[in-house]
């Protein structure tokens, strides 16, 4: 690929980020027994791989990261000082929503309590802490909203990869190719369930889940080493994963037979699919609050069955829709703005 499509959009990556937000949106609509109804009239296969299936958006989610990362530094000199920056800018582009989420949560666990006359459930300061700072699990708390585990995961990958780069530009001479093997040989060993006993909260035990999708973006760009090290790692996934990574590796290869086509710049660009690829950060993030309150609302004042379950359905998640899109808007948006006021050159 050639210097136009560096600066090209992705409109294949977008439009992913966007059904794997919904596919989530969707999964916790039934994991939180609102379609029950729903649930006993449809076909099984039907229901399972709309709604219960719908936790797999993470995977999803997961290879984009590695895709999303390895572009984002293709042309990186990766020195200490621009480590420091990027890290910054990718700090400031996820924090913002991040953090505001966490707030709306504790006020809509404070109002439920309060309208329900139960107790509020009990956030330590330590808890709220290591929320902000994306090692809840790293320090065994739980989490204050069922979402923010994937957070922590993908901020240590971010770290990790970048922490990894700088190593091998300071090693110098054939670092940067040791660095690779070393990313490589560590996402094998996950993909083969090596990491068992490690402590909980690491992102090393889902590395292969993100980096298969980084070895997708070389692989994209022609390198015949980084398409040999794809289909070894793909196959043992595949061999030895479970569903998830299996559903990652699956979209790591779309995103690399795309890139070598061209197609991924134009396929999914519909308007729809590219306004929800938009506010999906922010979706992923708000739907378990706008969601919950909105059937909680809705079973009070409408009778049961599978037409109000539906109607239930649609009126959540579009409430979820429209709230995404306000904290794109005030937050998301902004955040955006002032990151790319961060020139993350040397």
């Amino acid at each position: 690929m050639g210097q136009k499509d560096a600066s090209a959009k992705f409109t294949l990556v977008q439009a992913l980020r966007g059904i794997a937000a919904l596919w989530v949106v969707l999964f916790h609509a039934a994991e939180g027994k609102h379609l029950e109804t729903i649930r006993a009239a449809a076909p099984t296969w039907l229901f399972e791989s709309i709604f219960d299936a719908g936790h797999y958006g993470v995977s999803i989610f997961f290879a984009l990261s590695g895709f999303v990362i390895a572009h984002s530094l293709r042309h990186a000199d990766a020195t200490p000082r621009f480590a420091g920056r990027f890290i910054l800018r990718r700090s400031i582009r996820l924090d913002p929503p991040y953090w505001a989420t966490i707030a709306l949560m504790l006020g809509q666990q404070m109002i439920e309590a309060r309208i329900k006359g139960t107790a509020m459930p009990g956030v330590s300061l330590g808890q709220l802490i290591a929320h902000v700072f994306y090692a809840q699990d790293i320090l065994g708390y739980p989490q204050i909203s069922a979402v923010f585990w994937t957070l922590c995961y993908e901020i240590q990958f971010y770290l990790g990869f970048m922490l990894l780069l700088v190593v091998g530009r300071l090693i110098g001479g054939r670092g940067h190719a040791i660095v690779r093997l070393v990313m490589f040989g560590a996402a094998l060993a996950g993909a083969m369930h090596l990491y068992t006993g490690l402590p909980g909260g690491l992102a090393l035990t889902l590395w292969h889940a993100f980096f298969v999708g980084v070895v997708a973006y070389w692989a994209g760009h022609g390198s015949w080493a980084a398409t040999f090290g794809l289909a070894a790692l793909v196959i043992v996934i595949v061999n030895k994963g479970s569903t998830g990574d299996i559903i990652s590796a699956a979209t790591a290869v779309l995103l690399c037979v795309t890139l070598r086509t061209g197609s991924i710049t134009v396929m999914m660009r519909s308007a729809p699919l590219q306004w929800l690829g938009m506010i999906s950060y922010s979706l992923y993030l708000s739907h378990n609050i706008v969601a919950g309150s909105a059937y909680w609302a809705l079973g009070k004042m409408m009778p049961t069955g599978a037409v109000a379950e539906w109607l239930q359905l649609g009126l959540a998640t579009g409430l979820s829709l429209l709230f995404a899109y306000a904290l794109w808007w005030l937050v998301e948006r902004p955040a955006h703005d002032w990151a790319k006021r961060i020139g993350a050159r040397r």
